[in-house]
């Protein structure tokens, strides 16, 4: 089965403790939402494959495949993405 989704990452830097956050969301053959995460830079790639994972999408992860590979190779079409950097906690 092939699916294809939309991605938006938004990611938010704390400044007061120097951590970096994100929330992923997809749209498109299905809208899925994860929770705040920890990590910055590409860290939402992660994030991305574990929820599509966790909701039954793909298989879990293995190896040291990178998580966009391993999302296309299970049949997973990524239309578009887009990374945003928020200003504050609340716009994630």
């Amino acid at each position: 089965m092939t699916i294809s989704i939309q991605v938006q990452a938004n990611r938010w830097f704390q400044q007061s403790y120097g951590n970096t956050y994100h929330k992923v969301y997809v749209t498109g053959s299905v809208f899925l939402e994860s929770g705040i995460e920890y990590g910055y830079g590409d860290g939402w790639t992660m994030t991305l494959c574990d929820l599509l994972s966790d909701n039954g999408i793909i298989p879990k992860r293995e190896g040291s495949r990178a998580p966009l590979q391993w999302i296309k190779e299970n049949g997973v079409i990524i239309e578009g993405e887009s990374v945003n950097d928020v200003k504050r906690k609340r716009d994630l």
